[in-house]
């Protein structure tokens, strides 16, 4: 998987969901320079504001290190009964 980063043309996206596993630089790091497009924030188990800025800083800050764009999605926790 190593380099997909430099493959402007790959028509593929990756896309994986931001948590405790991937929650420190070094690892978030890595996984954008292996081929990462996309991190979602699942709202469901997180919906404090100042968290979810927090963690969107750190993936602005990794991206930016090693110059990549990367998108962001959050994903709104559904109708609650």
């Amino acid at each position: 998987m190593k380099g997909l980063m430099f493959h402007p043309n790959r028509k593929t996206k990756i896309i994986a969901t931001f948590g405790p596993a991937c929650s420190t630089r070094k690892t978030l790091t890595e996984m954008l320079k292996e081929g990462v497009d996309l991190i979602r924030l699942n709202a469901s188990h997180q919906s404090d504001p100042v968290i979810i800025q927090k963690q969107v800083r750190l993936i602005r800050s990794c991206a930016k290190s090693i110059s990549k764009h990367v998108g962001i999605f959050l994903d709104l926790q559904g109708h609650l009964s």
